[in-house]
């Protein structure tokens, strides 16, 4: 069965459009990194009317820590918390990341979230049932 010339039409046309739209990827990208190194980089895309936070790490011209990275331990923190606070409910990954407060809390990753449970599953700390996760309770003589 050959393709009609509609169809051959209409992939060259899809064709150009994403040949187009890779391009102008290339050349945003190519803007960005010049202006980063000219010192001129914005921060990523924000919506309208969001504001980045001045006292937030980094922002403000001081570094107590890295301005992208949660601090050592403040995932196991954030998960210990948030499971305690739960009890028997438990919580996904997703709610854990959602009840972050502080604005350090906040640094916390998915990912970093998802590591600390699969570590503190590995010994004995947490315990997963159907995507929902647990403090494993301690048996006291």
């Amino acid at each position: 069965m050959a393709d009609t010339p509609e169809f051959v039409d209409l992939i060259n046309r899809l064709r150009a459009m994403l040949a187009s739209e890779y391009r102008r990827g290339q050349a945003d990208a190519a803007h960005r990194i010049i202006q980063a190194a000219q010192g001129e980089v914005s921060p990523s895309v924000a919506p309208p009317g969001h504001h980045r936070n001045p006292e937030l790490p980094g922002m403000n011209g001081t570094r107590k820590y890295s301005s992208r990275r949660a601090p050592a331990g403040l995932p196991d923190e954030l998960v210990t918390r948030v499971l305690k606070e739960r009890g028997r409910q438990g919580a996904s990954s997703k709610e854990i990341e959602a009840a972050a407060q502080s604005d350090l809390e906040k640094l916390v990753s998915q990912s970093g979230i998802r590591f600390a449970l699969d570590r503190g599953r590995n010994v004995g700390k947490y315990r997963n049932e159907h995507g929902r996760w647990f403090l494993v309770e301690e048996v006291r003589n």
